[in-house]
């Protein structure tokens, strides 16, 4: 035998419309999952059974537009959705979750071996002249006219000579 949507009420509550189960207060909404070539019966068999006939709303697209669907629906609605989406759903969940635990367990063992960071000094310098010995992008970055990086320590150099040379000759005066 061939159940409709009435005959099943008695026997499955949970196949009833939305609008009967409301009346009962079990649910304002129902979701149907179901392969796509099922939605064309639903719909044929909420428009015979039930009057006035619940809207029915297919769950298709993206994200942001079923968000907007669901948002949009009337309250006694039904929703129809195709298994393809829950499997494409189930799929980004775990690559999701596959790529967040692996990234994290490869940077928490690169933490605790080498480090993530780089030393003071490196960072002051910036990375372009600490491994390559040159500015990555010199015609913006060029600290000096001409063209020519100078390392920091290098241009400290001429001052450190003269403060080392006023205090020799300091110690010298105060000697005599």
């Amino acid at each position: 035998r061939t159940y409709t949507i009435e005959d099943a009420i008695p026997q499955f509550p949970e196949w009833a419309p939305p609008s009967v189960l409301r009346q009962r207060g079990f649910a304002s909404q129902m979701l149907v999952v179901a392969p796509r070539n099922a939605f064309r019966p639903w719909e044929e068999e909420v428009a015979a059974c039930i009057h006035p006939a619940p809207p029915i709303v297919r769950l298709a697209g993206g994200i942001p537009r079923i968000r907007q669907l669901l948002r949009d629906a009337a309250d006694d609605a039904i929703f129809l959705i195709g298994y393809q989406q829950l499997y494409f759903a189930a799929d980004v969940a775990y690559a999701f979750s596959t790529v967040f635990v692996l990234s994290f367990g490869v940077f928490w063992a690169i933490k605790k071996t080498v480090g993530l960071r780089v030393s003071a000094r490196h960072e002051l310098d910036g990375l372009d002249i600490s491994e390559h010995g040159m500015w990555g992008y010199p015609e913006h970055f060029m600290p000096v006219p001409g063209g020519a990086y100078i390392h920091p320590d290098a241009l400290a150099e001429p001052e450190r000579r003269r403060e080392e040379a006023a205090a020799s000759f300091a110690v010298a005066e105060n000697n005599h």
